[in-house]
């Protein structure tokens, strides 16, 4: 049963009782593997008390043995933790099995002084059950070392101990008869005493739990009123507060939008404008190359591709600020849209996706963009992919008509 609650120290109990059974039986090699897997356990809590009685168990299980040289070492540890525990009963047990052992090793004269020491100790009157026994063990020893008239006087007072102990459980018997009778007397005049007041409690907590119902219902009906009336107050505030913050989050955005637009324009002029200089600057170099005087016709040809090189330059220009303002155009609604609907875009896949929209050919995205044909090409599978575009439908007609 303490397997199945998991009740460890129950379990150990129960082991340590085996032990002493096995012992009693005379079976200390069953005794000892047990106690001595307990004592492993118990040193982790190095609890001197349970410790003490550990080590005593395991010197007269080795003391039946007749191992005296183990029974001895065990019986010194229990010792050092007897002294840590300063507990009489602890070194009582130690001085009988002490004695034990003197007396399996015949050494009656030193078994004798220690039982002589431990009984000539003030405080052992406490343990009169535990003197009886020790002026049995000394008779004993007393009878084995030839010596009668000691062997004879500590029978005596093993027996007028033990005769002291049986009057006074006889008195404690006669002492809880009476106590006994005393207590059902005065238990059969309190049950008509209380059954006398269990019918009066009960008319008056019958009326007591009338006047409370009638109190509780209209007191839940109030708090009813009361809870229906501040939750709707506290509706309309949270209404009115979510209302007023919308206000304010449009008013944010408007703000924003109007900074954007601003900025946009801003960008757009001082792009215009850099093109212009920038123009400018390639047709006086085109005026200048047309006034060389070249006679060399491989430096003629470097000249003429130069100019025309020029010339797609410029063209390229003025088709940039077009297309730069076309962007912008259709970046103010188109990039709110895509803002909303797909936010996982990031900013590089949102600009191939509004160069796209105005039907922008790849090699026209990559030139504007800086980019590669190939990696113009893998944002578009990104767009595709993060869009959730079906198999076979058209990545551009799927843009413009969002």
């Amino acid at each position: 049963m303490y397997a199945k609650v998991e009740n460890v120290q129950g379990i150990q109990f129960l082991d340590k009782y085996r032990a002493e059974i096995y012992l009693k039986q005379d079976k200390p090699d069953l005794a000892i593997p047990i106690y001595d897997k307990l004592l492993q356990l118990d040193k982790k809590d190095s609890i001197a008390y349970i410790l003490a009685e550990g080590y005593t168990f395991l010197s007269k299980a080795y003391t039946n043995k007749n191992k005296f040289k183990l029974a001895d070492k065990y019986l010194d540890s229990a010792r050092v933790q007897a002294s840590i525990s300063e507990n009489l009963s602890h070194r009582i047990s130690i001085a009988s099995q002490q004695a034990k052992i003197y007396k399996q090793k015949k050494q009656l004269g030193l078994g004798i002084l220690e039982l002589q020491t431990i009984l000539k100790n003030e405080e052992i009157s406490l343990f009169q059950e535990s003197k009886k026994d020790l002026y049995k063990e000394l008779s004993e020893l007393y009878t084995l070392n030839k010596d009668p008239k000691n062997a004879f006087l500590s029978l005596q007072q093993h027996y007028r101990i033990k005769d002291s102990l049986r009057a006074i459980l006889q008195k404690n018997k006669f002492n809880v008869i009476q106590s006994e009778f005393n207590y059902n007397e005065l238990s059969a005049k309190l049950e008509s005493r209380n059954a006398q007041l269990q019918v009066s409690k009960a008319e008056q907590k019958l009326s007591r739990d009338k006047t409370y119902f009638t109190f509780g219902v209209l007191g839940l009906i109030l708090l009813f009123f009361l809870i229906s009336f501040y939750r709707q107050k506290k509706l309309n505030t949270i209404k009115r507060e979510n209302l007023i913050a919308k206000q304010e989050v449009l008013s944010i955005k408007q703000e924003a939008l109007d900074a954007q637009v601003i900025f946009k324009n801003k960008q757009i002029t001082d792009f215009a404008i850099h093109i212009s200089e920038k123009n400018e600057l390639l047709e006086k170099i085109k005026i200048k190359l047309k006034e060389v005087k070249v006679i060399n016709d491989t430096h003629k040809a470097v000249v003429k591709d130069t100019i025309h090189f020029i010339n797609n330059d410029i063209d390229q220009n003025k088709e940039k600020i077009q297309l730069y303002q076309q962007v912008n155009e259709t970046n103010d609604s188109f990039r709110a849209k895509i803002d909303q609907l797909y936010s996982n875009l990031n900013e590089k896949e949102k600009k191939v996706a509004t160069m796209l929209r105005l039907g922008q050919p790849s090699k026209q995205i990559a030139l504007q963009l800086g980019i590669s044909a190939a990696s113009v090409d893998n944002y578009r599978y990104n767009l595709r992919k993060k869009m959730e575009i079906p198999k076979g439908h058209s990545l551009k007609d799927f843009i413009k008509k969002i």
